[in-house]
């Protein structure tokens, strides 16, 4: 069964990403997510369980990435992969907006 919303990919930094999706039947089940690296490599493995504190999401948010760097991603929950996707995190020096002056 697929997940009732997400994967969302929000809040990505240079070195970080934020990921959260909803599931339908979300009582005891765990969410694996898992980011490869652009030959495939597994660079993280993250068991997610979801929260009332985030409206029953399944929400990370995973550190220690590359700037500037494409990963992809698969979402599995009991043995099936439910969802896949890529996300860039930002440059290194990416300029932040700020107020008129």
């Amino acid at each position: 069964q697929p997940f009732s919303m997400g994967p969302l990919v929000g809040h990505t930094t240079h070195n970080s990403v934020t990921m959260w999706t909803y599931h339908s039947n979300y009582q005891d089940d765990v969410v694996e997510l898992v980011l490869y690296d652009e030959y495939g490599q597994v660079v993280h493995l993250a068991l997610i369980t979801q929260s009332p504190a985030y409206n029953h999401a399944y929400k990370t948010t995973i550190g220690n990435l590359l700037p500037d760097t494409e990963y992809q991603y698969g979402m599995h929950m009991q043995g099936k992969r439910l969802a896949r996707g890529r996300f860039r995190t930002a440059p290194m020096n990416m300029p932040v907006a700020s107020g008129g002056e």
